[in-house]
């Protein structure tokens, strides 16, 4: 909590060494959002907390306080989209909606009986339409992804980096040699 508090202030006056030491508890943040970690921690904590404390004939007590704590983990990342891309907010959605699926559909059997046969279809058309639905997703995805990367065109024609001082004079001299001989533009 201490780093998550002082984290503005700390910043703002240019604080390398808390960088250095608490570098693990925001570069994966937005900035927007730095105090992410705790609710992830949280998650994590109780997640692993819950079935260690709740006596096993409770089981559905269990159930419910997992699916709590899951469910506000869930909203609190679909409301501020903590993660620096969206490629891992979503992840965290799927990754944490998929829990408390399974979840659900692991409640109907906690009391050990076996379901009936009408339950099993349910629950195998269940877990059928949602890998079918995630592959779709998936492949959407992969599929989107592979037409931006072959979409990418290139800027500049020739990159010519230098190092300060003598080097740029070079460089200047270079580009000035490569633009008779090069189509496109030179950095």
């Amino acid at each position: 909590g201490y780093a998550v508090v002082w984290y503005p202030v700390l910043i703002s006056s240019d604080n390398i060494d808390f960088m250095k030491r608490f570098r693990f508890l925001f570069i994966r943040w937005d900035p927007r959002v730095h105090w992410f970690s705790l609710p992830l921690l949280a998650k994590n904590f109780l997640v692993a907390l819950f079935p260690m404390l709740v006596p096993e004939e409770n089981l559905d007590l269990t159930i419910v306080l997992l699916l709590v704590t899951l469910s506000s983990y869930l909203f609190l990342a679909a409301r501020f989209e903590p993660w620096r891309t969206r490629e891992l907010n979503w992840l965290d959605w799927i990754n944490t909606g998929g829990l408390c699926i399974i979840l659900l559909i692991g409640s109907m059997t906690v009391g050990g009986d076996e379901p009936s046969a009408g339950a099993s279809i349910v629950l195998t058309v269940i877990f059928s339409m949602l890998i079918l639905v995630m592959a779709i997703f998936l492949c959407g995805y992969a599929y989107r992804r592979l037409l931006e990367i072959m979409n990418i065109k290139k800027v500049f024609s020739v990159f010519v980096s230098h190092h300060k001082g003598g080097g740029a004079c070079c460089a200047r001299f270079l580009k000035m040699a490569l633009s008779k001989r090069v189509n496109g533009t030179i950095f």
